[in-house]
């Protein structure tokens, strides 16, 4: 059985045929990919698979049912050449878009990407799967281990997704234009997630999305600062302008990772105004406060001179 996809090849070899080869005009990109069985008293076997044209692609599947003779788990291996990987080697699954190193190993993956330009090979499954890869032999290897037989989908063409990038780099940078910075942060998780395929558009997404995190989570400890400022001194107007600045910003991160933080803020400061005390006991504390910052700085007689006065002049509470 055999499929071919413009300059990309497919066949299954043997009989039964067992392995599976992709390769481009000239040269392989895959080779001995098999469904490996565990056999009772046998250990693992390769199992008969077929391939089939499928999205864009090539469905490999498992031919036969279980029998009593078989039981899990069940393995799909195969080798990739070291020109391929030397394009990229990337996951997606419960994580997220990752990056690759030669050597990983991940409990829940959905796909793999390998390659780049025209040399490019995403591999999905119908369920998270656990992968591992390694270098082998000169070449590198890759085994993805379930309890059930997966399909596994080879794509080989991407116009429409890398059209699909495109839209979303577009509408990301839209966004932060106008300020809705959590909706950019969305659209760039959005096209890692889904369409990591040019090494630019990777690049440009991975550091939009640092730099507005990056800047995000600094304003956020900025603010926290201040909410600490206005705890210790008491000043009522400091919890004012740290709600608004709380309020803004969480309009500015709506649907990002920034957005929970920037919820729990607002919830302490909501919290710490109805707690805020009587006038009596605040104008206690902002001499407490006064004497301790002079003793602090070491001005040990000014803060004997306010510690024996009376209680600050509460007009000027909250400045």
């Amino acid at each position: 059985a055999a499929v071919s996809l413009h300059e990309m090849e497919g066949f299954v070899q043997g009989e039964p045929g067992t392995s599976f080869v992709l390769h481009k005009i000239d040269r392989v990109l895959l080779s001995g990919v098999q469904c490996l069985v565990k056999r009772t008293g046998y250990g693992s076997l390769p199992a008969e698979i077929t391939v089939v044209p499928h999205d864009h692609g090539m469905l490999l599947s498992r031919s036969g049912e279980m029998n009593n003779t078989e039981s899990s788990p069940v393995q799909w291996v195969f080798t990739a050449t070291p020109r391929l990987v030397a394009g990229g080697v990337s996951t997606m699954g419960g994580s997220g878009y990752l990056a690759r190193s030669l050597e990983f190993k991940d409990p829940a993956v959905t796909d793999l990407v390998l390659g780049s330009g025209s040399d490019l090979i995403r591999i999905s499954f119908d369920m998270p799967v656990s992968v591992s890869g390694g270098a082998r032999s000169g070449s590198y290897r890759f085994t993805i281990q379930t309890s059930d037989a997966v399909d596994v989908l080879i794509k080989t063409e991407f116009g429409d997704e890398l059209k699909a990038a495109v839209a979303l780099s577009a509408s990301a940078q839209t966004a932060t234009r106008e300020g809705r910075v959590g909706e950019a942060l969305g659209l760039w998780k959005q096209l890692l997630d889904r369409y990591p395929y040019e090494a630019s558009d990777v690049k440009t997404a991975d550091t939009a999305r640092s730099t507005l995190l990056r800047d995000g989570r600094s304003q956020i400890k900025t603010l926290r600062g201040e909410l600490e400022r206005a705890r210790f001194f008491q000043l009522r107007n400091g919890f004012e302008d740290c709600w608004q600045e709380a309020s803004r910003l969480k309009t500015r991160y709506a649907g990002s990772e920034l957005e929970a933080p920037l919820g729990d803020i607002l919830n302490d400061i909501r919290v710490a105004r109805e707690q805020f005390p009587e006038e009596a006991k605040l104008g206690q504390g902002y001499k407490e406060a006064l004497v301790h910052v002079l003793r602090k700085r070491g001005a040990v007689e000014l803060a004997s001179k306010a510690q024996a006065t009376g209680t600050p002049n509460n007009t000027q509470q909250g400045n």
